[in-house]
């Protein structure tokens, strides 16, 4: 179970520099927490693994003939980070290799062309995460 990430009353909530914030779902400015750590809900790592593994990968066998194993991870790992409602995606770079199993470089190398690939909208977040929008 990871410790540094967790829910309040559905909102993400995260552990850095030795304090709980909340992070708001409109991606303002984080929240420090003021309530209890016991009101902190922590997902098991069987339920993330198992979001993972539910995602509808049909996109890959009709776009991506031309793709490589690389192209096709790195996809695979930016798709696992797309809500159920939104075409909204945001993961990190480092989340991106941790998943695929690619150098962070190859990542940065081989992204844009992705991006423009499937029609991906990139919105650049200084001092954050990107945020990457579907057509």
């Amino acid at each position: 179970m990871d410790k540094k990430k967790g829910t309040y009353k559905g909102l993400a909530v995260r552990w850095w520099n030795n304090k709980w914030w909340v992070i708001p779902k409109d991606g303002g400015s984080w929240k420090e927490y003021g309530g209890k750590f016991s009101d902190i809900e922590f997902q098991k790592e069987e339920e993330r693994k198992e979001r993972f593994f539910k995602i509808n990968y049909s996109f890959l066998e009709k776009e991506s003939k031309d793709l490589d194993a690389i192209d096709k991870m790195i996809l695979i790992s930016l798709f696992s980070h797309k809500k159920n409602d939104s075409n909204k995606i945001w993961p990190s770079i480092g989340r991106l290799s941790f998943l695929s199993g690619v150098s962070k470089r190859t990542i940065l190398r081989r992204l844009p062309k992705l991006l423009k690939k499937f029609n991906i909208k990139k919105e650049r977040i200084f001092g954050s995460k990107n945020r990457y929008y579907l057509d």
